[in-house]
């Protein structure tokens, strides 16, 4: 008995009978949750069956840690809502863990990438050589262009201004370069 059996125990042999598609969705699906480990499968279970406590506190006592497993597992396994729901409950990690998790597994909320991004933009240090090494070369040298046409931006708006004004022109024209212009929304997609 396979593990597509276990978790689909009706409609996996009924549809993969009669679907060469619907056979090569079980099977991959099946091959990637062997990787899973109990304890993980045990904090999807917390978020899809909550306890009365929960319930009525309308909060799930859930670390980080365990949110991010469920994101994971709720990539996975195609758990819309969960993978909605993680990203609402770890909205206050760090822009580099957010943009990590982002690039690793696919986020259905693709504005998860925006705040993050603008945050790294907006600092006043650039990225350290290990926040570089843990987003990757490629994402690594979007954000360095997104500072570098924020920083273009604020030298010609600022020609004519004193120096003090320079750091508030900075917030305000990164939030304009990471918000509305259209090639940001390519480089999250290629990101």
């Amino acid at each position: 008995m396979g593990t597509e059996i276990c978790i689909h125990p009706l409609h996996s042999k009924f549809t993969s009978s009669r679907s060469f598609s619907f056979a090569f969705i079980y099977l991959a699906i099946a091959q990637s949750i062997t990787k899973v480990k109990l304890k993980e499968f045990n904090i999807l279970r917390r978020i899809l069956f909550p306890g009365p406590s929960a319930l009525l506190n309308r909060k799930l006592n859930l670390s980080n840690e365990e949110w991010i497993i469920a994101l994971r597992l709720s990539c996975l396994l195609k758990f819309d809502t969960i993978n909605k729901l993680a990203t609402i409950y770890l909205d206050d990690i760090d822009p580099i863990t957010k943009l990590v998790l982002f690039k690793e597994i696919n986020i259905i909320d693709k504005d998860w990438v925006y705040p993050p991004l603008l945050e790294l933009v907006r600092r006043r240090e650039p990225l350290s050589d290990h926040e570089a090494n843990l987003l990757g070369m490629k994402m690594s040298m979007r954000i360095f262009k997104l500072r570098h046409n924020c920083m273009e931006k604020v030298i010609r708006d600022t020609k004519s201004r004193s120096t003090s004004d320079w750091w508030d022109i900075w917030n305000a024209k990164s939030k304009i370069v990471v918000g509305e212009y259209t090639y940001i929304d390519e480089e999250c997609e290629e990101l």
